[in-house]
Formats: C-alpha cells, structure tokens, sequence
C-alpha cells in the first residue's frame, strides 16, 4: 500500500483502511498456476495490493482513495473533539476559579457551565483550528466576569419590575435592596412551576431557577422579561400570615428570621390521614406551609 502514502495520505489512515481496501480489491482474483507432478493446478486466492497489476490499482484508485479519506476524516474529527473536551476543561477550571473570587451566596444563581461556553470569546477559543492557540485570550477571560455581572443585575431588575404594587406599598422606607430577601417576597418558575417547586421565596430561593427562564446571545446579554418569573400573592398573604403568627412584622422579617424560628405548623383544612395506626397530621416548617398553599390549590 506504499503508493497510497506516496500520493499524500498518512500511513495511521492507509493501515485503517487495510480491510476496506482489501475487499474492495477482491473483485479482482488472482491465480497463478503451480505444477504438481505432471499436471498444471489453477490455484485462487484473495489478491493483496502487492499482487495487484498496475492497471487494476488505476481502476480502483478511486474507491480506494474515498475509503481512506474516511479514515482521515474520522482521525481529524476525533482529534477536533479531543481537542474541544481539553478546551472545555480549561475553561471550566477557570469557571470554578472565578466563582472563588465571589460570595459563595451567589453560586447557585450562577449561569450554567453551558452559557459560558456559548458567550463569542469562549466559544471562538474552544472551536478554533489554529493549533497555535494554546490558552484563551484575556478578553475570554475578562468576558466571564462580565457575563456574570450582568446576570446578575439584570436578574434583581426583572424580579423588581414583576412585584405588585400591592407589595411594594407594604414595605414602607425599607431600602429597594432588601426586598428580595423579605420572607414574603414568594415567586414562581413558569418551567419548573406547580408540584416540582412550588413557591420560591426570596433571592435565595430563586437560586438555579434563573437558567429556566433566561435568555442569552453569544455577545454575553441576558434577558428574563421574555419568558418571567410570577409574583405569587397568595404565597406572599401566606408568608405574611405566619410572620405575624411569630412575632415579627411581616413588612421587614426576612427569610433568615423566619428560619430561625423552631416552631412547626399544621394544615387544619387537610384531613386526618392514617399511618402506622395512627391519624394525624403533617408538621411543616413555614416555608412547607407556603409550598403547601400551592399544593392544594
């Protein structure tokens, strides 16, 4: 098969073709005839390049040529996606040093490893050709916190604009910024929304929700008007009912305030349920009781 190296291919392609080759060549049977005491014997046998007359390699050129310019192809793509997996390796080790840099609070309302791979500058790097390229430029790096920073804000404003004013005017002087983390702050997820993960309360709660409804393009904006989270009243009348019922004023108790709190509830519009021989109800903390709310409903 030296001729197929000498026209150009790699000697890895041609010996993967081997098999291909070989059946493609045996079309053409080769004989040659032995003598065996006094008599002639055509004897057969599978050809191999070598065996083969210059005229029929010329015939078959063609069909031999496609079969290992498959095996080229089959070696760079697999060399292409090797290539991609370190690429995003790199990049997810830079991820994860970048989320060190922030307040370990915040890690859950990060954008998925998957955006940031499809922000330009990341994803040029990723998928380039060029082998020269060994490391992502600082504008990639840069482009991650930039990203991120953006997200974030652009996230609280949505969530600002979505609160009713029968909310906001309850508030009083409390600062802008510390409405979210109120107890009674109660939202939706139109994906995830009724029986996965009812009520989500506060910024904390919106948590890994905010890659169900956000949208982004490749030169890093985020949108989450498009397809929004839902202020849920109810939750929040829930919310603000159990606040009171502890002591606290449900216009400022924040959610942390409320965790604090060691008392238990029960539902007295759910009935009597039998388990183990016993009927009684089920005890819930007080944000099972906002979950609860939208359960039965």
């Amino acid at each position: 098969m030296e001729f197929l190296v000498e026209l150009g291919y790699q000697v890895e392609d041609v010996q993967r073709a081997h098999f291909g080759i070989n059946l493609e060549l045996s079309e053409e049977r080769v004989f040659r005839f032995r003598k065996k005491g006094d008599y002639w014997f055509k004897l057969y046998k599978f050809p191999t390049v070598e065996l083969i007359r210059y005229q029929v390699i010329l015939k078959y050129l063609p069909r031999l040529r496609k079969l290992v310019e498959a095996e080229r192809f089959t070696r760079l793509e697999r060399g292409r996606k090797a290539r991609l997996a370190l690429r995003e390796a790199e990049i997810r080790e830079l991820y994860e040093k970048f989320k060190v840099s922030i307040d370990p609070l915040d890690w859950a309302h990060l954008p998925n490893l998957e955006r940031i791979y499809k922000l330009r500058a990341i994803s040029d790097y990723i998928c380039t050709d060029n082998l020269k390229i060994v490391r992502p430029s600082e504008e990639a790096i840069d482009c991650i916190g930039h990203f991120v920073d953006g997200w974030m804000a652009n996230a609280k404003s949505q969530l600002f604009r979505i609160l009713p004013e029968e909310f906001v005017s309850k508030l009083g002087a409390l600062e802008r910024e510390n409405w979210l983390d109120l107890a009674c702050a109660v939202f939706v997820c139109p994906v995830r929304g009724h029986w996965a993960e009812p009520a989500l309360i506060g910024w904390k709660g919106i948590g890994h929700h905010l890659n169900c409804v956000a949208q982004t393009d490749p030169e890093g904006h985020s949108d989450f008007a498009t397809f929004s989270f839902r202020f849920s009243l109810a939750g929040s009348r829930v919310a603000s009912i159990l606040a009171a019922r502890l002591g606290l004023d449900p216009s400022t108790a924040r959610s942390s305030d409320l965790d604090s709190r060691t008392m238990r509830f029960i539902c007295t519009h759910c009935p009597l349920i039998l388990k183990t021989g016993m009927k009684g109800r089920h005890v819930l903390t007080w944000k099972e009781c906002v979950r609860h709310r939208f359960r039965n409903t």
